[in-house]
Parts: C-alpha cells; structure tokens; sequence
C-alpha cells in the first residue's frame, strides 16, 4: 500500500509530459512506429485491468484499495501520453 502511494505521489512526472505536448484536438492513431504501438498495446492492457477491478469492486464481493485504482489509472495515463510523446 505504501508503495503504490510513493508511485501514485510520482504523478507529477505525468503532469509535466502532458504540459510539453500541444493540446490534443484530434483522435490518436497508434502506430507511428514501433515504440509507439507498443506503449498503446500497454495501454490497453492497463486499461482491460482497470475495467476488471472496477468491476470486482462494484459487484460487492471485494473491496479494492483506492490507491490501487488511482495507481492503474495513472499508469494507463502515463502510456498514452508516452505515446504521443513517441508519436510527436
């Protein structure tokens, strides 16, 4: 638990990867290049994870650490802008 905050307290790394990058005004189409189709392919992996523990924990049975949630939630963050970064 006290790792995922230290990670989740790291978010202003993500913050300032996003401040670098010019508004987004269109859609993002992977696969610039290698890098680039990699770190979607994460993305969605990050986001299939954070869609089931959404659902584990809205169906009563289990009770999931929020930091947990923010955690998944930042890391899928950080492979989108990482990959627009790649893109750009």
């Amino acid at each position: 638990n006290n790792e995922l905050k230290k990670d989740i307290e790291k978010k202003e790394k993500i913050d300032e990867m996003q401040k670098k990058l010019p508004p987004l005004d269109n859609f993002v189409i992977p696969g610039e290049n290698e890098l680039s189709s990699l770190s979607h392919v994460c993305r969605t992996i990050t986001r299939r994870a954070e869609r089931h523990i959404y659902r584990l924990n809205g169906n009563g049975n289990m009770n999931i650490d929020k930091n947990l949630k923010i955690y998944i939630n930042r890391l899928s963050n950080f492979f989108f802008l990482y990959e627009r970064m790649l893109s750009k």
